[in-house]
């Protein structure tokens, strides 16, 4: 069968799983078939049976609804609005935006989440949207590898990546989702952007972790700042980019806000 007799109304996103936003999983998910997939995530959790490997995770700093602060005033010019399309996180840059979302999101708990992420104008609003989608991001995946280190003793690597490559995206997009890979790589060459020394540092230094964690499973090495693996007692996260080194997943009050929120959504 072709794959586009599988699209229905041309969308790629399932429209059935409520995520408390316009954000929805994508059609293409993994099929949990009982073979080379047996079981769903919590079930694999519940009985130990993760592969028993290494694991390095990460997340960016301009994604997942998060955008660099030199974006705002564009986003928030009348007429530009934020919308995106379907399956994508929304963007909350007005007070507007960010109270309906948090209604709408997180229901009974939409006033605590409004007091940890303060706001009374637009500019506070898109600073607190922020703030929060990039806490939901280290905490999630903290609180993934939480679950995961409980059935194998190998060691997490979670980082959180904060430099925007140079060009015309710099201040738009900042540290976007993917921007990492060519740092990675240390293949700058292979993208036409005004690379500069601070660039190519960086791209050296990310190379080397991974270089060495695909050698050794371990991205730690001589020359390079310490990447601690994840203590389950310490929550932190190792930043990559502007700063190299590990960094708190956040705020007591606000880890233990998605804790519990996250404690409450049907288990996958």
């Amino acid at each position: 069968m072709p794959w586009q007799q599988l699209i229905v109304d041309g969308t790629v996103y399932d429209p059935d799983v409520e995520t408390g936003s316009s954000a929805k999983p994508p059609l293409f998910r993994p099929v949990v078939d009982g073979w080379v997939i047996p079981f769903n995530y919590s079930d694999t959790f519940a009985r130990g049976a993760q592969n028993a490997v290494s694991f390095m995770a990460g997340n960016n700093l301009d994604e997942s609804g998060a955008v660099p602060e030199t974006a705002f005033a564009a986003l928030q010019a009348p007429g530009a609005g934020a919308a995106v399309s379907p399956g994508m996180p929304p963007i909350n840059v007005t007070l507007a935006d960010l109270r309906d979302s948090a209604c709408h999101k997180f229901g009974a708990m939409a006033e605590e989440f409004l007091d940890l992420y303060p706001a009374a104008s637009d500019q506070q609003a898109a600073q607190a949207n922020n703030a929060a989608v990039r806490d939901n991001s280290r905490i999630s995946t903290f609180l993934w590898a939480t679950e995961w280190k409980r059935g194998v003793k190998p060691p997490v690597y979670t980082y959180f990546w904060t430099h925007a490559p140079p060009g015309s995206a710099h201040e738009r997009r900042g540290a976007y989702h993917g921007s990492e890979i060519p740092y990675i790589f240390n293949n700058l060459y292979a993208v036409d952007l005004p690379w500069t020394d601070q660039d190519r540092r960086i791209a050296d230094l990310m190379s080397s972790y991974w270089a060495s964690f695909a050698a050794t499973g371990d991205p730690n090495g001589e020359g390079r700042p310490y990447w601690p693996p994840v203590d389950l007692q310490s929550p932190t996260v190792m930043e990559l980019g502007d700063h190299f080194g590990p960094i708190p997943v956040a705020a007591a009050r606000r880890l233990d806000f998605w804790k519990r929120f996250f404690a409450r959504q049907q288990a996958w």
